[in-house]
């Protein structure tokens, strides 16, 4: 497997249909190495966090 590009972000509000929805589906690639803790890239967030991160989906490949 070849690590092609890591991206983060925090979590940011945007608006759908008129509602504000907080999302982290906008990532955006890093030049430089970040620290994967037991929860994820040191940096990163996600939005829903029942059913985003946590120690058995800190990281996707």
């Amino acid at each position: 497997m070849k690590l092609i590009s890591l991206n983060i972000a925090q979590p940011k509000t945007v608006v759908i249909n008129e509602e504000p929805v907080l999302t982290g589906i906008y990532k955006l690639p890093v030049q430089c190495p970040f620290w994967l803790g037991k929860l994820g890239l040191n940096g990163d967030g996600q939005a829903d966090k029942i059913v985003h991160g946590g120690e058995h989906q800190a990281i996707y490949s």
